[in-house]
This record gives C-alpha cells, structure tokens and sequence, in this order.
C-alpha cells in the first residue's frame, strides 16, 4: 500500500476503505525527470499513472505541431482513456518537471471497475470532462 492519500484522486474519492486497500496493493511507483516521455499518441495503453508529485503535460498532435490539452498535477489520474476504450493512447505524455507517478495496470482497473458501481460512475464523469476539454482546446488551437 502507498502512502499516498488515494481519495484525492477524484476516481476513488467515494471508495470503500476495502476497494482502497485493494487497488493500493496493486500500485506501482515510477519518476520521470522533466522532459520524459510517459506515453505517446498512438502506444498501446496498459497502464494508468496517478502523479503524486510534479506535473504531466498532455500533448495532442494536431496540424504537424503537438498542442498542450492538458496539465496535470498531484492527485490527477492520466491515460486511464486508452484503458477503457482499448484504442491506442489518443494523446502523449511528458513530465513537464521531474514527476513521481503510482502506475495502475489494466486488470487493477478492470477489476475496480467490475466491483464498485460508484469508480463506474466517478470514471464515467472524467470521461466526459476529458473529452470536453480536449475538444475546446483544439478548436482554440485551430484557431
């Protein structure tokens, strides 16, 4: 288990102390340096990051150039998307500054997902927000 408070993640912040204790169980921690890549668009997506500390900036590709859609700081949960749709990762990852990250494979989630309707419905909700917010930033960015 990690000593990081998971109920800050807005995913898990409505688990029971059992499904907590499970899916701690299952974490992995990881650093990256400022700059590293994480994940790019187009990689298969086994695995979802928590970041604990530092930031990850999420870059889309769009007209030859990568856009910043998104940076996420501690408590942010990041490529879970790839995780459920089973499509590759539709963005890349970087530590914009050096970064600690608890990794999460796949049957981990899966098997959150298949025990607790309230994860079900928390992932749902980033779901959409991730979605909206990806399609605004590009429309701005066409622009």
């Amino acid at each position: 288990m990690t000593s990081f408070d998971l109920r800050s993640v807005d995913l898990f912040s409505g688990l029971d102390d059992a499904s907590l204790s499970d899916l701690g169980a299952d974490l992995t921690p990881c650093a990256l340096s400022g700059g590293d890549t994480l994940f790019k668009e187009g990689d298969a997506g086994d695995t979802a990051y928590i970041v604990t500390s530092g930031e990850i900036e999420i870059l889309k590709a769009s007209d030859d150039r990568l856009v910043r859609i998104a940076l996420s700081g501690p408590g942010a949960l990041v490529g879970e998307m790839s995780l459920l749709t089973g499509e590759p990762r539709n963005a890349s990852a970087r530590a914009a500054t050096d970064t600690r990250l608890l990794s999460i494979p796949k049957a981990s989630l899966d098997a959150l997902l298949a025990r607790d309707a309230r994860a079900v419905r928390a992932l749902f909700d980033v779901f959409i927000t991730r979605w909206r917010e990806q399609q605004s930033r590009l429309r701005q960015s066409e622009h």
